[in-house]
């Protein structure tokens, strides 16, 4: 199954895996879409997150569809887009359908804590594909 979803003004074409039936159908996943908490663009099931301190803290206004991550510290899921993220070492994640139809966040390691938990080397082609991402 593909086709497009559409949130927040912005459309991606989505192809869900052949080798299993899919779960949801592409409105819900368009629903699964939330917005980043800094860009306030949207974040579609699939993309690669960054869980940064929330902006309220820095004094800004959490925007309207940004979801909160976790409390205490409190972390905001953000896109990793290259005008928002600070940098890709800073992917922590990826939005991805959960239980009961709602999405969630699938916590990996980002490339710098790969490189902390004594690795010799992080080799990373693509930060937005899963396949490539080492799972807490």
């Amino acid at each position: 199954m593909e086709g497009a979803i559409s949130a927040l003004d912005e459309t991606i074409h989505l192809r869900l895996p052949k080798e299993k039936p899919p779960e949801y159908c592409l409105d819900c996943l368009e629903n699964m879409t939330i917005r980043c908490a800094w860009c306030e663009l949207p974040i579609f099931i699939g993309n690669p997150v960054t869980l940064y301190v929330s902006p309220e803290d820095i004094g800004l206004k959490l925007p309207p569809g940004a979801v909160v991550y976790k409390e205490n510290p409190r972390q905001v899921v953000g896109c990793l887009r290259m005008a928002c993220a600070q940098s890709g070492a800073d992917r922590s994640g990826f939005w991805v359908p959960g239980a009961d139809g709602k999405a969630v966040v699938l916590r990996v390691m980002s490339p710098l804590e790969e490189t902390l938990s004594g690795r010799k080397a992080v080799i990373v082609q693509d930060l937005a594909d899963i396949g490539e991402a080492r799972r807490l």
